[in-house]
């Protein structure tokens, strides 16, 4: 029996830790104090079997994410929002590493990774982490340019049904990059 509980705590541990695997890509020359309110662009979780996605998931997710943002400062407005928030979770959650390159990320310190041609990102997309399809990508859009100022990814997350618990302790260690510091 005390073989079987080590195993379960093992397993726990190692569940914990895959999940607070994350990425915050930002542009660091925004003004993040400029931005006070938020709305929702869209929400979508996409399951690797095509099978539909209920509206509960759907709304947990968004309130997580609601609930973050709020404490980050910002509050909602439906109408007139200074940013768009966009949640792609699910087998689209993952970006090509060609999205990446040149703008500024942190994964445990504040990094950019270097513009390269299309053969190195190729070679390099072999080494790269790959996010599974339980991953959540976070966009917030500036509403006025279009432009995409912050990018959380969070790998192995989003599992159905959605963990308001879970998800809750994952944003609260990437929004610790929100805002990111300005750039040097």
């Amino acid at each position: 029996m005390r073989w079987i509980m080590m195993a379960i705590m093992g397993l726990m541990i190692g569940v914990t830790a895959h999940a607070a695997e994350y990425r915050v890509l930002a542009d660091r020359k925004v003004n993040f104090d400029a931005y006070k309110t938020f709305r929702f662009e869209k929400i979508t979780i996409t399951r690797a079997s095509g099978a539909k996605v209920k509206q509960e998931n759907l709304d947990r997710l968004r309130e997580a994410v609601t609930e973050r943002l709020v404490k980050e400062g910002l509050a909602e407005d439906k109408t007139k929002a200074d940013l768009e928030v966009t949640l792609t979770a699910g087998s689209e959650a993952e970006l090509s590493l060609a999205e990446t390159q040149g703008v500024p990320y942190f994964d445990g310190a504040w990094r950019i990774l270097p513009k390269s041609g299309e053969s190195d990102i190729q070679d390099a997309a072999a080494g790269a982490p790959k996010y599974s399809q339980a991953s959540l990508r976070i966009d917030l859009k500036d509403s006025k340019t279009g432009v995409v100022v912050w990018r959380a990814l969070i790998s192995d997350l989003v599992r159905l049904p959605v963990s308001q618990q879970v998800i809750a302790a994952a944003l609260a260690k990437v929004f610790e990059q929100y805002p990111p510091p300005p750039a040097e």
